[in-house]
């Protein structure tokens, strides 16, 4: 769906992250390999893997209270029947209110594109209020989920894309910007690659 694509999978993959068996990063990180895209890892402590698998890999750590969590996260899809890729990238920044009546306020949602990735490579940088947000600190204020991600057709299948993005949950007055500079390093390393020839 394209909904999996939008702002909601990283709400969803935040609480993902903190799964009860994450297996913390190792230290310096090198680049991650999965299929179509390879990366780096953030070089800083309390990241963990939460799931590795060709097609997903979900990596996570907590902010400065429970609440508080960051999310770096690549997946590869196949595009939804009868979907173009640009659709995809409309339906990333549209606002999951179908999935979540009520529960998120759009911010802000915006893109361009980034020929430098691969062609049609589109990156996206959205903002939501979150209401329905759980709060284990006991702090009542609004959560905001905010996300900064890299769209782009597979180099090897047209029929699939990819989707890589660095996300940050935190409460609605404490935003600091240094997430902003984990996400470019984050979002900076991510390369599209193909698969070798007689690789399978």
């Amino acid at each position: 769906m394209v909904s999996r694509a939008a702002l909601l999978v990283a709400v969803t993959l935040l609480a993902a992250c903190m799964t009860p068996q994450p297996v913390p990063l190792p230290l310096p990180p090198t680049r991650y390999q999965q299929k179509g895209f390879s990366f780096v890892p953030l070089d800083e402590p309390g990241w963990v893997i939460a799931v590795k698998e060709p097609e997903q890999i979900v990596l996570g750590s907590r902010g400065r209270n429970p609440d508080e969590t960051n999310v770096l996260q690549g997946v590869v899809e196949p595009l939804p029947e009868s979907k173009s890729f640009d659709d995809v990238v409309a339906g990333v920044l549209a606002a999951p209110e179908a999935e979540a009546p009520g529960r998120y306020t759009m911010e802000s949602s915006g893109s361009e594109p980034a020929p430098s990735i691969g062609e049609k490579c589109v990156r996206v940088h959205q903002a939501a209020k979150d209401s329905g947000a759980v709060h284990y600190s006991g702090n009542p204020e609004t959560m905001v989920i905010e996300l900064w991600a890299i769209v782009c057709p597979s180099p090897d299948d047209p029929a699939t894309f990819i989707l890589f993005g660095y996300s940050s949950r935190y409460f609605a007055s404490q935003r600091v910007p240094e997430m902003e500079t984990s996400a470019a390093k984050a979002l900076d390393s991510f390369q599209l690659t193909r698969a070798q020839p007689g690789g399978g």
